[in-house]
């Protein structure tokens, strides 16, 4: 299970460069052909964010195999959606050059005020990721870093999404943004849900799943050993 699960995350990066690749080979190097493979880069960063962004409040959750492996491995996976977002980045530049000197209507200003410093961010959690990066970084600032950087992140993807809903020229049919815009609503939930309840604000008799009460009662009576 581990070493599949390993062979599949390696699998994202090479993924992504095939499938943009053929998208080019197939719609041809010009806008159209760009303006899919961008969209194909950025469903597959997509998929790889939520893994990520979900592989806590997932674990507390249910406390599966899979959940534990996703666990495991969420730095890998950060890894592999900063490698995706990478080719789209690339693929944006390429887009630059083939409307030059007009400017891509795909491109708007809420992408370029929100998605240039996110980008920023994606760049600095996926370079601390690397084993010995991480290790010169102090724990509580790695994991400031990387909790602040998943919930901006899930802003400037959301906010892109429903900018590309509402405004962009041509429009695409509404079912290319809204499932994706109700995956982040949804992980959103279950992760605010997640961080409530182990910050037991909500009533005893509600609980999310047994075995994070467990967990939690557990982690409490080692904090109250330890003081």
């Amino acid at each position: 299970m581990a070493r599949l699960g390993l062979l599949l995350v390696q699998m994202i990066a090479p993924l992504t460069v095939v499938i943009a690749g053929l998208t080019l080979l197939a719609l041809g190097f010009g806008e159209t052909g760009t303006r899919e493979a961008l969209r194909a880069t950025a469903r597959i960063s997509l998929v790889a964010f939520v893994l990520a962004f979900m592989a806590r409040p997932v674990h507390d959750l249910t406390s599966s195999a899979f959940s534990a492996w996703l666990l495991r491995n969420r730095s890998l996976i950060g890894m592999c959606f900063g490698f995706s977002l990478t080719a789209h980045l690339l693929l944006i530049s390429w887009l630059i050059v083939v409307r030059h000197p007009d400017w891509p209507e795909v491109i708007g200003p809420l992408d370029i005020a929100i998605g240039g410093p996110g980008l920023l961010i994606v760049m600095a959690m996926t370079i601390t990721s690397f084993p010995r990066v991480r290790r010169k970084v102090s724990a509580s600032s790695w994991k400031r870093l990387h909790t602040i950087g998943l919930y901006l992140v899930w802003f400037i993807y959301t906010a892109c999404l429903v900018s590309s809903f509402v405004e962009k020229s041509p429009p695409y049919p509404a079912w290319h943004y809204t499932p994706l815009i109700g995956v982040l609503i949804l992980a959103m939930l279950i992760r605010v849900l997640v961080a409530i309840q182990r910050r037991s604000m909500l009533p005893t008799t509600w609980t999310i799943h047994p075995c994070l009460r467990t967990r939690l009662r557990l982690q409490r009576q080692r904090e109250t050993a330890e003081s």
